[in-house]
């Protein structure tokens, strides 16, 4: 065998010893979930609307506790691009895995709420971590085995939490028959606690939607404020928000403000938040309604005007129910 023979010999070698095997892993994870090339780019362009496609829970836009963290929201359009912002770089991924887990698109967005989607956030207190803010146990009973990736790599920890967070609710989903309230309360607070307040209100005759469950106030407001975005996510419009479909940008390319990037020619996919003049009232406060008031009496005595009132709280009709709030718009 001559020099050049031996050379080509010991690089087919060598490639053969390098290249990964992937028949243990199973079919979801072959392929790295974070971070596509170029090439990849058409595919995870208008990463937003992608997700709304495949939301599939109720919003429940007309809860009072909705209906308030929407409007928190848009009253602070710069925490919701910062949010976007921080999303930018793993929501595809995660989108990649719920798409491939037919899994409700409102889940990728539970780490906007327990993280504000930063990998790096640990909560002191309660030793709950990353993205996904699992406790350390948890993470470790739930995440898969076998991904075939090298823990050392920049990504891993976002690919192990991911999966298993996701394997957490699907256990919960299935835990809870199929209620997917039920199961994001429980991500919060723990299936026992949900278990116990079902149980309590079955005893009592009373209804065991989340909505009627006694639960701590952290978890109250959990689900509200996930449903609420959602909600701003799937009908920008109807709430005067601009919904920027723009395609991916490299890894690691430096995103220094939400307005810098909507205006940037090749931004992320991002959500910008604007408010147009005059599409709302600059002040607002909270109304809880009254036995005996309607629209009229109410619009009456906070000097606005029925239409105003209505629009502001995106009511259809004029009828109103005693103990719930309503968003005042103060001129």
């Amino acid at each position: 065998m001559n020099l050049a023979n031996k050379i080509i010999a010991s690089l087919s070698l060598l490639l053969l010893v390098l290249t990964p095997s992937f028949g243990n892993i199973p079919s979801l994870v072959k392929k790295p979930l974070l971070f596509e090339t170029s090439s990849s780019t058409k595919k995870h362009a208008h990463i937003w609307s992608r997700l709304a496609e495949i939301f599939n829970l109720d919003h429940a836009e007309q809860d009072p506790k909705v209906k308030y963290y929407i409007h928190a929201y848009l009253k602070n359009p710069s925490h919701l691009n910062e949010i976007a912002n921080n999303a930018s770089a793993h929501i595809g991924a995660v989108l990649e895995e719920i798409e491939a887990r037919k899994l409700p698109g409102e889940l990728a967005l539970l780490p906007m709420i327990e993280s504000d989607y930063n990998p790096f956030v640990r909560n002191s207190r309660t030793g709950a971590n990353g993205l996904w803010q699992m406790m350390p146990s948890t993470n470790k009973l739930f995440r898969s085995k076998n991904l075939g990736l090298d823990p050392l790599q920049s990504d891993y920890r976002i690919i192990d939490s991911t999966h298993a967070a996701l394997n957490y609710l699907e256990y919960l989903h299935e835990y809870f028959d199929g209620n997917w309230l039920h199961a994001i309360a429980a991500y919060n607070v723990g299936e026992g606690r949900i278990k116990k307040e079902i149980k309590k209100n079955q005893q009592n005759q009373l209804p065991t939607e989340f909505w009627d469950l006694n639960l701590p106030k952290e978890t109250k407001t959990f689900v509200p404020k996930l449903l609420a975005l959602a909600s701003i996510m799937k009908n920008p419009s109807r709430y005067h928000c601009r919904l920027h479909l723009m395609t991916n940008i490299e890894k690691n390319s430096p995103i220094n403000s939400p307005l810098l990037c909507a205006e940037s020619p090749t931004p992320p996919d991002f959500l910008v938040v604007s408010q147009p003049k005059q599409a709302f009232h600059h002040r607002t406060k909270q109304y809880q309604i009254k036995p005996g008031d309607s629209l009229i009496k109410i619009a009456k005595y906070n000097k606005v005007s029925v239409s105003s009132l209505k629009k502001t709280n995106h009511l259809k009709g004029n009828q109103i129910k005693a103990g719930n709030f309503l968003i005042i718009p103060v001129v």
